[in-house]
């Protein structure tokens, strides 16, 4: 009897201890819920780097080492205002063209046209939903650079016609995206220094001052020449790639157009769309005129993009019946003249 009471007792006392335990003990389970949730909605949101894997490896890289896999380029082009950056274009197959930007023997950027080269994961005629298979196209980017931090952010027309793709060797790539179609037709890569000095993208750094936030905003002094060379260049390769003859950029034609971007009795506003022009010296040819200004962009390539990223111009390009097009370019001003005569 005596037994059983002291095995009651210690029971009831047992009793007592563990169940204001067990009645308050948290339950373990919904925080961890809250947190596989919180993980997976940073998954979501957040646009990774992608790892190198193709011809963003180059970037930063010396030139030297490109030039000894690929080659010498068929023409090389170097800035009068600094002589320390140039671009070198391959382009013995215009499907495999490649121009790369050189500065103190240092690649700074690649700009690929040539459908038929194996860049790595992203690829010229991918459309965006491959694109989005191998990685997101983020809004928003958070780099650092030179000790500094900067906030880049894309608007809608930005995300339409050039989204970028961030790498994880400190440098992006801009897909071009054709106007009209869901498809790339060009991939520009470069380095952070390179795009905080394109003056494309909406870019702020930020600071520890008061203000915490200050535009970036690196104009790169206009050099038209180059300017006019490179898309002058870009475009025959497009042509040559749809099987078109290229343009012959016949200096009468160069020569008009330089004049008339620099007379200032012509009405440019007049051709803001591609319009029929009787020049005074040739009244019997077919003559039309296009007029371009405000992006303040003054980057080769991507002024190109620019300029290609509009249906109209994209047909001009690919017109099969002119016989040329020369372009002029002054500062922010850009001058079509298109011959159409056989």
């Amino acid at each position: 009897m005596i037994k059983q009471f002291i095995a009651s007792l210690l029971f009831f006392l047992l009793a007592l201890y563990y169940i204001p335990i067990f009645m308050s003990s948290p339950d373990y389970s919904q925080p961890k819920i809250e947190t596989n949730q919180q993980t997976m909605s940073l998954e979501i949101d957040g646009v990774y780097p992608l790892p190198v894997s193709g011809y963003e490896h180059y970037l930063g890289q010396s030139v030297a080492d490109y030039q000894s896999r690929y080659g010498d380029p068929e023409h090389m082009i170097t800035s009068e205002q600094d002589p320390q950056t140039s671009w070198w274009s391959y382009l013995e197959n215009s499907h495999e063209y490649v121009q790369i930007e050189v500065n103190n023997q240092e690649i700074q950027s690649i700009f690929v046209l040539g459908d038929a080269i194996n860049t790595g994961s992203l690829k010229i005629g991918m459309s965006r939903e491959n694109v989005l298979d191998e990685t997101q196209l983020g809004e928003q980017f958070m780099f650092s650079h030179s000790d500094r931090m900067y906030r880049l952010t894309l608007s809608k027309r930005n995300m339409e016609l050039f989204p970028l793709v961030e790498f994880d060797n400190q440098s992006f790539a801009i897909l071009y995206f054709y106007p009209d179609r869901d498809e790339i037709y060009a991939i520009r890569y470069l380095t952070y220094e390179k795009i905080l000095g394109l003056n494309y993208y909406f870019i702020e750094e930020m600071n520890s001052d008061e203000e915490g936030i200050s535009i970036k905003n690196r104009n790169r002094l206009a050099n038209d020449q180059i300017n006019q060379a490179m898309l002058e260049e870009y475009i025959n390769v497009l042509r040559l790639n749809a099987n078109l003859a290229p343009y012959p950029h016949i200096d009468e034609g160069r020569s008009i157009v330089n004049d008339l971007l620099r007379d200032d009795t012509i009405d440019f506003q007049s051709y803001k769309e591609l319009t029929s022009y009787r020049h005074p010296e040739f009244p019997d040819q077919a003559f039309k005129l296009k007029y371009m200004s405000g992006t303040q962009v003054y980057d080769p390539a991507m002024k190109f993009g620019l300029f290609y990223s509009t249906k109209e111009n994209q047909r001009i390009v690919l017109n099969e019946n002119n016989q040329d097009m020369s372009i002029a370019i002054e500062d922010d001003n850009l001058l079509l003249f298109v011959n159409e005569s056989k």
